[in-house]
């Protein structure tokens, strides 16, 4: 036996995948993870608190109704679902297969012997009802190996059903999140577009009057046209965000506007979020319990393919009457009876079984591989982002100092033109920068949302 195997101690879930086979692991892979998780300075990120799920996370009424909807109707976890129900009745079938088989039959028959035979035995009728029995023993594991892989096979799919939950739900809120930062964005567009149209209406004015002159005019309505040709292009954003919603949800298009269309502000980020230990998060993962069992599955087929090198044995019984007339059918004379062992060993077909053994122990390296592979990546995964949603969040306070003084610099220098003291061109500059930072904050704050969300996803929740 050539393959050796790697388990993290870190799970006890991942040692269950050896229940029941001989092999033991020869060594065990040095994957350790820290006992918390890191608060990266963050007081919102609780590792003593446990993960809670994303439509429980946020605290948003439209949102979380968008989830339900999404988890009840989604086209994809609808075809998930059919799938997770077709492994449930494999793995049943599988479980039949280790009990006796019984089979009832009757028939009859015309005969015609050749001319060897009297004349009065030539031709005949027949008559042949009963019950018929056959039960392969389990004496090498072939039978349980075959139910072990058809439940891990089924366990699989459950766990990838949950993961595809998990990422529907993600992504409805991410497109949620979109939306209302979106429609914050065009609010902003409009409210600068408004105080534009003022200022060039005031600088066309004093033109007019010459107390102003043409380059100020111009450059005003320069301003003005570029926040005016941002509006269309955010508009179209808003209405792809809602129809992306309405597809995730299982809805036509049409059907979620009435709800989303009015403006909405972005959700609160919670005071406090729940992250766990990591221990949980391995085994909570849907990603990590989807490899966990196509492991178990790989292990369980090694098995099979290794009881093929053993003989089958199997008992073999048979019941009923046999008569050449209908008459004699349920005499005493006509009853028969069988019952014996059968042994089958295909002796030419050892290098066939070997061969079959070897493709079967490389298919469980390959998904020991793939396993450990996950858990690697979930703990990549995770702790990017978290150390992301914390980077986002100073990187938020710091846009809120720079739109507070933005927004003062643009005041100071509207009060300064109009007393005559500075030139319209500090007022243009002033409204530039203040449009420019209202803009970063409200992707700002935008992205710290995203952030939160791919948190709860690397979470598995």
């Amino acid at each position: 036996m050539k393959m050796k195997y790697g388990f993290p101690a870190l799970i006890a879930c991942a040692l269950a995948a050896c229940a029941g086979s001989e092999r033991q692991p020869h060594e065990l892979m040095k994957i350790t993870a820290p006992a918390a998780h890191d608060t990266f300075d963050n007081p919102r990120l609780n590792p003593n608190a446990p993960a809670l799920a994303l439509r429980d996370g946020i605290n948003d009424p439209t949102l979380t109704r968008l989830i339900n909807a999404t988890l009840r109707n989604n086209r994809d976890l609808q075809t998930a679902r059919a799938n997770l129900a077709q492994a449930r009745a494999t793995a049943k079938e599988a479980t039949g297969d280790q009990y006796p088989e019984i089979f009832a039959g009757a028939g009859a028959a015309r005969q015609r012997l050749s001319e060897e035979f009297s004349a009065a035995k030539r031709e005949f009728s027949s008559f042949d009802a009963g019950f018929d029995s056959l039960w392969e023993l389990d004496l090498f594991g072939k039978k349980s190996a075959l139910v072990k892989a058809a439940r891990a096979d089924m366990q699989a799919t459950e766990a990838i059903s949950r993961g595809l939950a998990v990422s529907v739900a993600a992504e409805t809120a991410r497109n949620y999140i979109e939306l209302r930062g979106e429609q914050r964005r065009l609010r902003v567009l409009k409210r600068n577009a408004a105080n534009q149209k003022q200022a060039l209406d005031l600088t066309n004015t004093l033109t007019e009057f010459g107390d102003g002159n043409i380059l100020d005019s111009e450059r005003a309505r320069a301003s003005y046209e570029v926040t005016l040709a941002a509006i269309p292009e955010s508009e179209a954003r808003i209405r792809a965000f809602m129809n992306r919603l309405a597809v995730l949800s299982g809805q036509a298009p049409a059907s979620v506007r009435g709800s989303l269309e009015k403006y909405a502000p972005l959700p609160s980020v919670p005071p406090m979020i729940g992250i766990g230990a990591p221990a949980e998060l391995l085994r909570r993962r849907p990603d990590i319990q989807t490899a966990e069992y196509e492991l178990k599955a790989a292990l369980a087929r090694y098995d099979f393919q290794n009881a093929d090198l053993y003989p089958s044995i199997s008992l073999q019984g048979s019941v009923g009457f046999l008569a050449t007339g209908l008459s004699d059918f349920i005499s005493s004379g006509a009853s028969r009876f069988l019952f014996g062992p059968n042994l089958r060993y295909n002796l030419f077909d050892f290098g066939q079984a070997r061969a079959r053994v070897d493709a079967s122990d490389a298919a469980a390296q390959a998904k020991l591989a793939a396993f450990e592979q996950t858990i690697l990546t979930a703990l990549e995964e995770t702790d990017s982002a978290l150390i992301a949603f914390s980077k986002a969040e100073q990187t938020r306070l710091h846009l809120l100092q720079a739109a507070s003084a933005a927004d003062k610099a643009s005041a100071s220098a509207r009060d300064r033109f109009d007393a005559g003291a500075d030139s319209f061109l500090s007022v243009l500059d002033a409204d530039r920068t203040l449009l420019a930072t209202e803009e970063q904050l409200t992707r700002s704050e935008t992205d710290l949302l995203l952030k939160l969300i791919a948190v709860y996803k690397a979470l598995g929740v």
